[in-house]
């Protein structure tokens, strides 16, 4: 994902992104926040999936929404 919005997506594009896949959603962001393309997505909507995870909680999620608004997304979170 992240090379795609690399090589595919314009920085004057807008971008709208929804995860909902079930967990995957921490590898996902870290590695696109890792990558500094999170600021190419303006509006992410993001179901978390904490209580299925033990190394995930309510304040890992608070981190990666805190890292992800830095970088410039609007996060809607929904459960």
């Amino acid at each position: 994902m992240a090379r795609f919005l690399e090589e595919f997506v314009a920085v004057d594009d807008y971008v709208v992104m929804k995860l909902d896949i079930e967990g995957g959603e921490y590898r996902v962001l870290r590695h696109l926040l890792n990558k500094h393309v999170a600021k190419r997505i303006d509006l992410l909507y993001v179901e978390f999936h904490d209580r299925f995870f033990p190394d995930e909680s309510p304040e890992t999620n608070a981190d990666l929404l805190n890292a992800l608004s830095q970088a410039g997304t609007l996060v809607i979170e929904w459960n």
